[in-house]
């Protein structure tokens, strides 16, 4: 009896300065959000914009059992080595990164580029001789600029 793999309903496909091409099953954009200054004069309060923040890029992607993967990790550790306890410059490790979310035929449905990202958390996986799910890894992005296109 032969397995039936069924066609995703869309495909992110991610692409980053230094790493190769990564399959994303489910992203979650960044909150834009500006927060609120109250200031005034008297009795009355007047509430004006203030700083605007971009959260993180999440994106949960499926982990590869043919071959190593070790784009992600490289970039994590050009942010932040914890063998050798040293940090890197920017120059090294801020990426731009641009994320095309595709229909069957492969066609570029929506684009979203985000601008001087770095690898803030990858997650750790959980691996069970009993069940069959696919092995899914989570890795957020700290996201400094963004562009919709």
């Amino acid at each position: 009896m032969s397995k039936v793999i069924g066609i995703k309903q869309f495909c992110f496909v991610l692409e980053a300065d230094g790493i190769d091409q990564l399959e994303i099953q489910e992203i979650t954009t960044p909150d834009l959000t500006i927060e609120e200054a109250e200031h005034g004069e008297g009795n009355k309060k007047v509430r004006t914009p203030g700083m605007m923040s971009i959260g993180d890029l999440t994106l949960s992607r499926l982990k590869k059992a043919t071959t190593a993967d070790f784009g992600v990790v490289q970039w994590f550790e050009q942010v932040q080595n914890g063998r050798t306890g040293v940090g890197g410059t920017p120059e090294l490790y801020l990426r731009n990164v641009v994320l095309r979310q595709q229909d069957n035929a492969g066609n570029t449905i929506e684009t979203w580029e985000f601008k001087e990202c770095w690898v803030k958390q990858i997650s750790g996986t959980t691996h069970s001789a009993t069940a069959s799910d696919n092995v899914l890894q989570e890795v957020v992005l700290v996201v400094n600029d963004y562009a919709y296109s």
